[in-house]
């Protein structure tokens, strides 16, 4: 009797699950279904939107399966999978509340057309099923690419209002290295951004290759950034953009920009020691290159900026256009002790500062094209001050035993 009872509840739950689903698929992958919803999608962002193909799946929710979903024209945004979650309440009355969406393998062409983005629960007429609210998005094997520039397999999870998307967290590659964080996308006109994140192992080559300046300086670079801003372009988010980075570059070469060549001209060092330290080499390899910059109003400025190599290091503040169209960096520059020592002894006299040659010097021009600067007044007012140091202690008569 009990096996009966048993048998007699599988053949009902199996009865109750088939008719769900083919009820569900009558909803959801009926005629017109599948226009209705590229209509509702392309009302939402003001584009052209078709869809492959869509399947139903009951289990653990009601899922409408979508697949080769294109949006633009031509199309700039590919998608394989989207899967839109609802419950089964909701879809008694037709309608898709509270949904999960899952993104699964997508490119996004920059450039993008304009979007008008809607609320989600803007009318839908006598849509055979309407897409209400969505409450949390998921998206993995996603590339995004501009020109030379592709962020590699985004990953995160997502939060979705009517006026904002919010990405916490968000990982993807980019330039070689890894990006995590968060970021906030805000509707308006124009379009809100908000960053927060880690950059690990970027390869400077390839970021200056993007920036139009190819060579200019490698290395390997890590950091923080903290960054808001708006616009649909390039230009203009980089016009808008407001925060702070913290970034270190390890183990490069800023090509020309000839900082032991500019102390060897402008001092007039022994032509031994021109030669022993390569003065025909205007690249500048380095250990360290890096500090904390504010951003605003197209650059960033910074007041520790640190360049460290084995023949000279430098501490400079100043600002930087973030197109690189103009440098402006100042501070001291001291040579290596090993350099020091090469130098002629008024140099090392007169210029000294902890035993070690130091000169006051700028960083001018655009990335293309930089100039350094040894400023020739400041040098010699710490060489007269210097001198005048010596000669007084000459004039004060040792004690007794001295």
């Amino acid at each position: 009797m009990r096996k009966r009872i048993l048998i007699a509840a599988g053949v009902v739950v199996v009865l109750v699950a088939l008719g769900l689903f083919f009820w569900a698929r009558a909803v959801l992958a009926g005629s017109g279904v599948r226009t209705a919803v590229a209509a509702q999608i392309g009302r939402a962002v003001g584009q052209p939107v078709t869809i492959g193909g869509l399947g139903v799946t009951i289990l653990p929710r009601v899922t409408m399966a979508l697949s080769d979903i294109t949006i633009g024209q031509p199309a700039r945004i590919t998608v394989q999978h989207l899967n839109v979650g609802t419950s089964l309440g909701a879809l008694l009355s037709r309608r898709i509340e509270h949904a999960n969406v899952k993104i699964d393998g997508a490119r996004i062409q920059l450039p993008l057309p304009d979007f008008t983005i809607a609320s989600s629960g803007g009318s839908a007429g006598g849509a055979p099923v309407q897409i209400v609210s969505i409450d949390d998005i998921s998206v993995s094997h996603v590339d995004i690419v501009s020109g030379a520039l592709t962020l590699k397999n985004l990953q995160g999870h997502a939060r979705a209002t009517a006026d904002r998307l919010t990405f916490n967290p968000i990982t993807f590659g980019i330039f070689g290295g890894r990006a995590a964080g968060s970021l906030v996308l805000s509707a308006g006109s124009p379009p809100e951004f908000s960053l927060q994140g880690r950059l690990d192992a970027v390869d400077v080559k390839q970021v200056m290759a993007f920036a139009g300046a190819p060579d200019l300086v490698s290395g390997t670079l890590s950091g923080t950034i903290d960054v808001t801003g708006r616009g649909a372009t390039a230009a203009r988010v980089l016009d808008t953009a407001r925060g702070t980075a913290q970034v270190q570059v390890s183990d490069g070469v800023v090509k020309g920009l000839g900082l032991v060549r500019a102390v060897v001209l402008a001092t007039s060092m022994r032509d031994t020691s021109t030669a022993q330290i390569g003065s025909t080499s205007a690249d500048e390899p380095f250990s360290r290159l890096g500090g904390r910059f504010v951003v605003a109003g197209g650059s960033a400025t910074t007041r520790d900026l640190q360049f460290q190599s084995k023949d000279v290091t430098m501490t400079a503040d100043g600002s930087i256009r973030l197109d690189g169209g103009a440098i402006h960096l100042s501070g001291p520059l001291q040579l290596s002790g090993a350099l020091s020592q090469q130098a002629g002894s008024d140099l090392v006299r007169y210029t000294a500062q902890d035993g070690r040659v130091t000169l006051p010097v700028t960083i001018t021009g655009s990335a293309g094209s930089l100039h350094v600067g040894i400023d020739v007044g400041s040098l010699m007012k710490r060489a007269l001050t210097n001198r005048a140091k010596e000669a007084l202690k000459k004039l004060i008569p040792k004690g007794p035993g001295a």
